[in-house]
């Protein structure tokens, strides 16, 4: 990726996707724009600007706060492309949202093991995806927002 930018909002991945983007190539550190951590509901709405009526629905939509993410991100940090992660780690459900002014698609997917293993597994369909989307390669299979 030349002369392009992407943003990261991790809840369910705590700041291992941003780690493990640099351990897969040093020279990462110079696409990344900025990385969030936001684990709680507070940061999520005061960095993020996503809703605060999102988190008093009866039951939480986890595709909703990861597009919520993803666009508050996108639009924060001025990146090219995006990605959001949330979820819960008792169903073990990661949600995350990739993508960039073309439109950002949320996927589900279910991890498996320990914390750091589920952790671990969600970052790499988060980092498949985004080298799906970056080269373009049916980056349509999800749901668009």
């Amino acid at each position: 990726v030349r002369n392009k930018k992407i943003v990261f909002a991790e809840d369910f991945t705590c700041g291992k996707l941003a780690n493990l983007f640099f351990e897969k190539s040093p020279s990462c550190k110079s696409v990344l724009s900025q990385a969030f951590v936001v684990p709680d509901n507070q940061s999520k709405i005061k960095l993020l600007n996503v809703s605060e009526k999102i988190f008093s629905r009866p039951t939480i939509d986890f595709g909703e706060i990861a597009y919520q993410m993803a666009l508050g991100a996108l639009e924060v940090s001025g990146a090219d492309f995006t990605v959001a992660t949330c979820g819960d780690f008792n169903s073990n459900e990661v949600v995350f949202a990739i993508g960039s002014e073309e439109g950002i698609h949320v996927y589900c997917e279910k991890v498996y093991g320990n914390v750091e293993q589920r952790t671990i597994m969600a970052c790499n369909f988060v980092l498949f995806k985004l080298l799906k989307k970056i080269k373009k390669e049916n980056f349509n299979i999800g749901e668009t927002v």
